[in-house]
């Protein structure tokens, strides 16, 4: 038997640091809360929480006093800001996709020159708010072959100055690539999986807004008007983030009774001996 554990260093922002939390925001009534959306709340027909219907219904528009609006909001307003999307499963399909998701906030944030990427399994797409809706280079995309997410945000930064940007991504920010920039680190998360996933997608998928650079948070809470905390604003259902968290506690638990207390997995996981555990 054998299990691999290691401490992660002190600039690392995990789901258990005291900087990745949920997304706080002022309630009607003026109080701030932490903020947790409905298990029904991000669905494909409004297009992961932005939209007040279905995206074919007549006058269907945003919804402005959504949850997921809010965190795009917060995003906007934050100097390299970061804001990872992990809502709409639909990816290339003609309708309520991901892409659609992207097309519609780019567009409302255009202001504030929010920038856009979308990840599937060939191409990765993006547009800058400088970028004009209409070319076909969005469509076109990059493909993944040649070009990280990581890779094309350090080229962009260069022209971004500071911009929000939001990647759109859904099985393939499941998986441990990395999103970031070498001067930019997630400052906001938003995550609603089909009740089909498994625990362990579910946490790999949060664990996309883990990084290590606790110091740039820092650095962009810094250039933030009204002195914002620099931490990871989450946004997902309180199930999803209970989960989340009780499953990094437990395998913080399985490398202490394995490092401090001599037992084995085989010790951990019969049923025979686990009075006290």
């Amino acid at each position: 038997e054998t299990f691999f554990t290691k401490a992660p260093p002190s600039k690392y922002v995990g789901v258990l640091s005291e900087v990745w939390r949920p997304f706080t925001r002022v309630h009607k009534d003026g109080v701030s809360r932490d903020t947790f959306i409905g298990s029904r709340e991000c669905t494909g027909p409004n297009l992961g929480g932005i939209l007040n219907g279905h995206y074919t219904d007549d006058g269907v528009a945003l919804k402005t006093d959504g949850a997921v609006l809010a965190l795009y909001e917060d995003a906007c307003t934050m100097p390299m800001a970061l804001l990872l999307d992990i809502t709409v499963s639909r990816v290339n399909v003609d309708g309520a996709s991901l892409v659609h998701k992207a097309e519609w906030l780019g567009k409302h944030f255009a202001a504030h020159k929010l920038c856009v990427v979308t990840v599937d399994g060939k191409l990765i797409r993006y547009k800058t708010g400088n970028d004009d809706w209409d070319v076909d280079t969005w469509q076109q995309g990059e493909s993944r072959r040649k070009i990280t997410v990581e890779s094309l945000l350090n080229q962009l930064e260069v022209t971004l100055n500071g911009a929000p940007v939001a990647i759109f991504g859904y099985s393939q920010m499941i998986r441990g690539d990395s999103f970031r920039s070498n001067s930019r680190v997630p400052t906001h998360m938003v995550q609603m999986l089909s009740g089909s996933m498994s625990v362990d997608r579910l946490v790999q998928s949060a664990g996309r807004s883990s990084f290590l650079g606790k110091e740039l948070l820092q650095i962009i809470a810094t250039k933030t008007a009204g002195g914002k905390q620099g931490h990871v604003r989450v946004l997902m259902t309180l199930v999803d983030y209970l989960t989340v968290r009780a499953y990094v506690e437990f395998m913080n638990m399985l490398s202490d009774e394995i490092t401090n207390n001599g037992k084995t997995v085989g010790d951990l996981f019969d049923p025979a001996k686990r009075v006290g555990l």
